[in-house]
């Protein structure tokens, strides 16, 4: 779980938002223990012909309505949610109605309806889906291991869920934000003056927000590392280290989003291009070429996504629940 979105062991996450495999049940520590129990690599699937080249400059769709998780994926076509690989915990069996945006995590899932309010499905071992009552004029949702996260209308982020690492006691100095992102149990903030807050665990210095951060447009938490986006397009990590996580390629310029899994990170280009690094174990950072003109990127546990400007979905990386085959 990163993630997601997210826009995260999912996502994480990160939408930003990211930055999850496989167990059913998982006893908080002080680290997150999102890693997935499956390494198989696979061929990507995509339904896009190899020949696609970008005609315009794709335009960013700001609603995560992409998501990946531990062992799952949603995509929103037309505001009904799209759901498959792991069931475990009926995470995939999503309800009816008209849908602006999704996060996926662990094994939990959110779901942001046309009129603000929030429903979940999946696993509620921590309550993670026991929206709050009288939540509302909500405008942006994120899902960590465990918890859940939402943005009001007003600005103001509330959370429910797994509160182990504090990930889930916003900090009463929030000024107004403009963007959350959840990871393996930290949280994130996107201020609207451009700063970053972050609480919950700091095992990896994952909320540790680098000093130099002070114009951000966009976020992202992983497992354990964190992303943001500067004004300027480029990416900012700082967290986890480990495979390469703050080895940002130089290819990666006039970013626009950003998506963190479980060990891996995705960037989004301004002319539709997908950048990424980071552990490659099942090929989650061997992005296909079929990937041009991409409008929205999402990072899960051991695999990623993109949905390209012509509503097609491209997914790659592991594939050990179905995770990468795309409807």
């Amino acid at each position: 779980t990163a993630t997601a979105t997210a826009t995260a062991t999912p996502t994480a996450t990160a939408t930003a938002t990211m930055t999850p495999t496989a167990t059913a049940t998982m006893t908080p520590t002080a680290t997150a223990t999102m890693t997935p129990t499956a390494t198989a690599t696979m061929t990507p699937t995509a339904t896009a012909t190899a020949t696609m080249t970008p005609t315009a400059t794709p335009t960013p769709i700001n609603r995560r309505v992409l998501a990946a998780g531990l062992a799952h994926s949603m995509v929103i076509r037309n505001g009904v949610i799209t759901a498959w690989g792991s069931n475990s915990y009926g995470q995939i069996t999503a309800p009816s109605g008209s849908f602006v945006a999704v996060a996926a995590a662990q094994n939990h899932s959110l779901g942001l309806k046309a009129d603000g309010s929030v429903v979940g499905w999946g696993d509620n071992d921590y309550l993670q889906l026991d929206i709050p009552f009288g939540l509302n004029n909500v405008v942006a949702i994120a899902t960590g291991n465990d918890f859940s996260l939402a943005l009001k209308e007003n600005k103001s982020v509330i959370g429910w869920g797994e509160n182990y690492a504090n990930q889930i006691s916003i900090p009463s100095t929030l000024l107004p934000v403009n963007a959350i992102a959840a990871g393996g149990m930290h949280s994130l903030a996107l201020q609207s003056d451009g700063s970053v807050v972050g609480w919950g665990d700091d095992s990896y210095g994952q909320v540790t927000i680098p000093s130099g951060l002070t114009a951000a447009k966009a976020i992202a938490a992983g497992l354990n590392h964190s992303l943001a986006v500067t004004e300027g397009g480029s990416v900012i990590t700082w967290g986890n280290s480990a495979f390469g996580l703050s080895s940002v390629p130089a290819s990666a310029v006039n970013v626009v989003m950003v998506a963190a899994g479980a060990n891996h990170s995705l960037a989004l280009l301004a002319n539709g291009t997908v950048v990424a690094w980071g552990s490659n174990s099942a090929g989650q950072v061997t992005v296909p070429a079929t990937v041009v003109d991409a409008v929205a990127i999402a990072a899960g546990a051991n695999h990623s996504m993109a949905l390209l400007a012509n509503g097609t979905v491209v997914a790659w990386g592991s594939n050990s629940a179905g995770q990468t085959t795309v409807p």
